[in-house]
């Protein structure tokens, strides 16, 4: 079955003023318009166990995921999202955003986010997760913008997690980008806390050392409450 296509969404928005914290500004977007598309996010799914992620075939590959639906329900996954975990073989970054129908099983895109482990063997009693964080937001904006071919962006990736692993003197064995997140996780959760999502808003715009590097918009204003955590 084929992935389904977004939504169509008023793309005519008001613009908040801006909100700053530390180096980072969000601008957040509001529309009149009300949109009843209902969703899960990756992680409400994942909680559930509405949704199983394993490696296409025994051998695995870097670049997919096997993903399937067990509900009725649409599932999005946001491009970035970080899938963990030992059923699979190692973390992987979702490559772009995807909306999965209800009893669907898809390949999804995946970028490697743990540069040295390949587990020979997977586990069936440790379950996979999606991160609390999804990948940093220029490494997301780097992603949109680079035209160059997949190994180029992956070696790229992996640039961007080792200079991040140094930057914040992480031990990873494994250079995984999930143990960034966890090193800074305290850090997040200030910043997030800061930010105060209006009732009407459904998307954010959020800008880092004065530069836009992101725009992400939901359907509605729950999806941008569940999401805004990561995407900080």
């Amino acid at each position: 079955k084929r992935m389904e296509q977004m939504p169509n969404m008023n793309l005519n928005f008001n613009v908040s003023e801006p909100v700053e914290k530390n180096n980072i500004t969000t601008f957040f977007l509001s529309s009149i318009e009300k949109n009843n598309n209902k969703y899960l996010s990756f992680s409400e799914a994942i909680a559930k166990n509405q949704v199983q992620i394993s490696e296409v075939n025994k051998e695995g590959l870097l670049t997919k995921l096997s993903v399937s639906n067990k509900s009725s329900d649409n599932i999005i996954i946001l491009n970035g999202e970080l899938i963990i975990g030992t059923q699979i073989r190692q973390d992987r970054i979702v490559d772009s955003t995807v909306l999965i129908p209800g009893y669907a099983t898809v390949l999804i895109n995946t970028f490697c986010g743990e540069q040295y482990r390949w587990s020979p063997r997977l586990s069936n009693k440790i379950s996979t997760s999606t991160s609390e964080s999804l990948y940093f937001s220029s490494g997301r904006a780097n992603n949109a913008a680079d035209i160059n071919t997949k190994l180029s962006k992956q070696c790229r990736i992996w640039s961007e997690i080792s200079e991040k692993i140094s930057d914040f003197n992480i031990k990873s064995f494994t250079n995984s980008v999930d143990q960034i997140y966890k090193k800074k996780r305290v850090n997040v959760e200030e910043i997030v806390n800061f930010f105060k999502i209006p009732s009407e808003a459904v998307g954010v715009a959020l800008g880092i050392n004065n530069q836009l590097v992101n725009i992400d918009i939901f359907s509605n204003n729950y999806m941008l409450q569940n999401y805004l955590p990561k995407i900080i």
